[in-house]
């Protein structure tokens, strides 16, 4: 665990952190300008938190994303310098190098997902293991203490199977290895803007008691009262650039 910051001393109280989705379509020119164009919009809306994601190309090529959207660090970190608390997320598997982007000077990091996969909706049964190259993540860990590192607790947005109306164990379990690998948890919806289930939340918050939350996906004007009562922050992005 980062034993540097607390989740307040980096993000302040009750943040919300905007997420920069870049996308494959885009020329690698568009994805700056587009990047530089959305930090813009959040900074007026009051919002200092930017997390920078690989959204949905780039998967399994690290050394190409870890080029690419260094760079965009670097424009964003360039032209807004201490007005952002920047961070990154790769949709890779290769989370054990995520860290390295504290190279790049940024404040936190999010892996997509802690461990393995769980039990889903259709009733698929997954595993309870850590990502691969698990030693790696220890030694980068203590390459970079000051990069804060949020973790998911289930890959994002998978939908997950409830137990008789209940939140199933294995949820429970992730949570747990997320306390002991991570600085603060993510728990999303069953995919992009579906809202986490508020007695998911509840479960979560029993479980992992005072260990800072983030909703990572679906919070709206309407369920943003209900849902932050269980979580320290969100993290937003369409719906509210949207709005």
């Amino acid at each position: 665990m980062n034993t540097k910051r607390s989740f307040k001393d980096v993000f302040g109280t009750m943040p919300l952190i905007g997420v920069i989705h870049l996308f494959g379509a885009m020329p690698e020119s568009e994805r700056s300008k587009t990047a530089l164009a959305d930090v813009q919009s959040y900074l007026s809306s009051g919002i200092k938190n930017i997390l920078v994601e690989n959204f949905d190309y780039g998967f399994g090529k690290h050394e190409n994303i870890f080029f690419e959207l260094g760079n965009i660090v670097d424009a964003i970190k360039g032209k807004f310098g201490e007005q952002v608390t920047l961070g990154v997320k790769t949709k890779s598997p290769h989370h054990d190098y995520v860290l390295s982007y504290g190279s790049r000077g940024v404040s936190f990091v999010q892996l997509d997902h802690v461990t393995g996969g769980l039990v889903m909706s259709d009733g698929n049964h997954g595993t309870i293991t850590t990502f691969e190259n698990f030693d790696n993540y220890v030694v980068q860990r203590a390459a970079y203490p000051e990069v804060f590192v949020l973790g998911g607790v289930h890959p994002d947005c998978y939908k997950l199977k409830d137990v008789n109306d209940c939140v199933h164990p294995l949820l429970l379990r992730s949570c747990e290895m997320t306390v002991e690998m991570c600085d603060s948890l993510v728990i999303t919806g069953g995919a992009v803007r579906y809202e986490v289930k508020q007695n998911t939340l509840s479960a979560v918050r029993t479980a992992v008691d005072d260990f800072p939350i983030l909703i990572g996906s679906g919070l709206s004007d309407a369920n943003a009262k209900s849902l932050l009562a269980f979580a320290d922050g969100a993290i937003i992005g369409s719906y509210f650039r949207e709005q």
